[in-house]
Order: structure tokens, then sequence, then C-alpha cells
């Protein structure tokens, strides 16, 4: 993904609102399960054991369907510290990390996961939705660090839409 596009999603939403809506890249977002995008980061690290922290160059612009709970919580100062790190590698925006404040709380397949939402963007979803309701969430993986034998996965909700009607 261009870094340019890891700029401009955020201020599409503070400057013009609905006007930028139609410029987010939703087709560079291809369909994975959440499930396949952790997969792929086991797959990065590889085998080894020593490694602390996966900080992903490749952000696998996806789009998930998920179900949300309705449950949110800040962000840990862990993670804000690795959003930090992973953004001074790879964006050009030393403002990205203080677009993530809160995490919200979804399940795919029966599994929880806890993912920060742009602050943008998490109002919109709160009030657009309601818990245990389907949505189709725009994200892009950071990477993840180790915490004892377990990985803390990043991924970053960029945006989301109400699934279309089949």
């Amino acid at each position: 993904m261009k870094k340019w596009r890891l700029r401009a999603a955020p201020l599409c939403f503070v400057l013009t609102g609905l006007l930028c809506a139609q410029t987010f890249p939703w087709k560079d977002f291809k369909p994975r399960t959440l499930k396949e995008i952790i997969q792929q980061n086991i797959e990065a690290v590889g085998a080894s054991t020593s490694t602390r922290v996966f900080l992903a160059k490749d952000t696998l612009p996806s789009r998930v369907g998920v179900t949300y709970v309705g449950l949110s919580r800040p962000i840990s100062a862990e993670k804000q510290d690795f959003i930090a790190q992973w953004s001074r590698s790879y964006t050009a925006d030393s403002n990205y990390t203080t677009l993530y404040e809160t995490e919200l709380l979804f399940v795919q397949d029966g599994k929880e996961y806890w993912l920060p939402v742009q602050k943008q963007v998490s109002p919109y979803l709160e009030k657009e939705l309601s818990k245990g309701q389907s949505v189709d969430l725009y994200l892009i993986r950071a990477g993840g660090r180790r915490a004892g034998d377990q990985w803390d996965w990043v991924l970053l909700v960029e945006e989301f839409q109400k699934p279309k009607p089949k």
C-alpha cells in the first residue's frame, strides 16, 4: 500500500466528510478472514522463538466480515507504543499513532478480536451498528508483538461498511 493512502483516509474524514468517502480506496482492500491474516503473520515471523516484534511492511489491506459486539476499551500503552514504532518505520505521518485511542470488540467464526479503530471512524461505527450486527471492516495489518509465548497481533481498522444484502 502506498504511504499516501495511509495518510489520506483520516484526512478525508476530518476535512470533507462525505465527499472524501468517495475517495477511500475501497477496491484496494481484498476479502480475507482475520484467521488468514494472522496465519500470514505467523508465516512471516517463521519458527523463531526469539523474535519479539514483527513490523509489517506489507499492510495487506483487507476487508473482513465480522460481528460487532458493542464493547470498547482504551488501547493499552504497549499497543500504542507498538503502533508508534510501526508508524515511524512505515508511514510518513508522524501523527498516525494519535488516530488510534480505542479498541472495539468483534467476533469472527466464534473468536473474539479487539481491534484498534480510528477515532474518526469509531463514533460512526458505534452509532450506526447495533450489538450483534454484521459489519465489513477495512483494515490494515501493522504486525504484532510477542507477550510471553503469545502474539498480540495489531490490525488497524481504517473504515467500515454495512454488508450489502445478497
